[in-house]
C-alpha cells in the first residue's frame, strides 16, 4: 500500500513541475499542488463509492478499496498533468498567432523555478518533491494520522539548491522556509 501512496507523491511532484513549466503564475506552487490533490482525492473517493455500490448490487466482495483509491488518485494526477501540457500547447499556438502573448508574459514564474522545472536528473530530490511531500503529509495529518517526513536528499548541494529557491521565491512557492527533516544517510 505504501508504494501506491508514493505514486501520488510522485504524481504531485510531476504536476508541480508541469505547473511551473506550462501554466501562468496565478497561484503559489503549494496552492496548486493542494488543490490538485484535493480534486484527485474527491474524484477517487467518488470512484471508490461507485465501486462499492456496484459490488453491493452484484453481491460481490469489493477489492481492497484503499489500494484502489491510491491507484485512482495517482492516475487522476497523471491525467491532470497530461491535460495541463496539452492545454499549454494549444495556448502557445494561439499566442504565436498573436492573440494572447501579452497575457502569458505577465504571469511568468521566477527564472530559478523555471530552471528547476526543466532540470530532471535529480527529480526525486528537488523543490517539486519537497512541495509534494509537504502537501501529502498535510493530507495525512488532516486524516488524523501522525506523519514524520524526511527529505531523502543525500547530497547537501541539492538540499541547498532547494533552500535557495524557497528563500528567493517564497511568494511564488508558497513556503517561507525549508520544512522537511533532513535525511542523514
Amino acid at each position: 500500500m505504501c508504494a501506491t501512496y508514493g505514486e501520488i507523491v510522485r504524481g504531485l511532484s510531476s504536476y508541480g513541475r508541469a505547473v511551473v513549466r506550462y501554466a501562468p503564475c496565478v497561484k503559489t506552487l503549494l496552492q496548486s499542488a493542494q488543490e490538485v490533490l484535493q480534486d484527485s482525492v474527491d474524484r477517487a473517493g467518488a470512484e471508490r463509492h461507485l465501486r462499492q455500490a456496484e459490488a453491493q448490487y452484484n453481491k460481490k466482495e469489493p477489492r481492497n478499496t484503499e489500494e484502489l483509491f491510491a491507484e485512482d488518485a495517482s492516475g487522476i494526477l497523471k491525467s491532470k498533468t497530461k491535460r495541463l501540457k496539452q492545454h499549454s500547447g494549444r495556448s502557445q499556438a494561439r499566442a504565436e498567432k498573436g492573440r494572447t502573448l501579452q497575457s502569458l508574459k505577465s504571469h511568468l514564474w521566477p527564472q530559478i523555478m523555471l530552471a528547476a522545472a526543466l532540470d530532471f536528473p535529480d527529480w526525486d530530490q528537488d523543490l517539486f518533491m519537497h512541495i509534494a511531500i509537504k502537501v501529502m503529509a498535510g493530507y495525512f495529518e488532516l486524516q488524523g494520522l501522525q506523519v514524520e517526513t524526511k527529505d531523502g536528499i543525500r547530497v547537501w548541494q541539492l538540499r541547498e539548491q532547494v533552500k535557495k529557491i524557497i528563500a528567493e521565491c517564497s511568494s511564488s512557492v508558497g513556503v517561507c522556509r525549508y520544512e522537511l527533516s533532513e535525511s542523514t544517510s
